[in-house]
């Protein structure tokens, strides 16, 4: 609980201060400016963590409370779930996963092969926002169509067409998948599972 927040705290005082224009300002501190955000990627979750950890007896639960009270804060929940800004956030963290994803497999391409898997990016990028909206789920339903699954393998195929092929074609799954959800692909399977679980 100390030492992950000790270190991010070092780490971040000797973050270069950069202003525009960026790359030049970035290039000048380039190898630390890659160590620095590499060991973030280490370091934030351990942060989190230590946040977790602090907080691990905390309990803010509504299921203690008297019915009024309950009723309440069961509306509260429900309010804050259907919120159009949660939704929004939602969406946009979705969206900025995908687009990570593709420019990932675009970069793992060999330079000289780039410019085809960045069309195809876009492209991927266009098609499979158009599935999560239109063909995800019928509405009115929690599993995922199967048609859903035959886009978006299709446009992990269609990157696979870059050079290295594996690499770009599994970030463009880790995109898609990611960004369309993280629960259980069917529902149903969801709850078979829960379902068989012992009591």
């Amino acid at each position: 609980m100390v030492g992950a927040p000790t270190l991010l705290g070092l780490v971040s005082l000797a973050h270069p201060v950069v202003s525009p224009p960026i790359y030049p300002a970035i290039l000048e501190h380039l190898p630390w400016w890659v160590r620095l955000h590499a060991l973030n990627l280490a370091l934030f979750p351990l942060f989190a963590l230590a946040a977790w950890l602090l907080l691990q007896e905390v309990r803010k639960e509504a299921r203690g409370l008297p019915l009024g009270q309950l009723i309440t804060a069961g509306a509260l929940i429900d309010a804050y779930w259907t919120s159009p800004t949660i939704q929004a956030l939602a969406v946009f963290g979705s969206i900025a996963w995908v687009v990570g994803m593709l420019a990932a497999a675009v970069a793992f391409t060999a330079p000289d092969r780039r410019r085809p898997p960045g069309v195809v990016a876009l492209l991927v990028l266009g098609v499979t926002g158009y599935a999560r909206t239109r063909l995800f789920q019928v509405h009115g339903s929690t599993d995922i169509q199967p048609v859903w699954w035959l886009v978006t393998i299709a446009t992990a195929v269609a990157m696979a067409a870059a050079r290295p092929r594996a690499a770009p074609a599994l970030l463009v799954l880790a995109g898609a998948l990611f960004g369309a959800s993280h629960v259980p692909p069917p529902a149903r399977w969801a709850r078979l599972a829960f379902s068989s679980r012992p009591a």
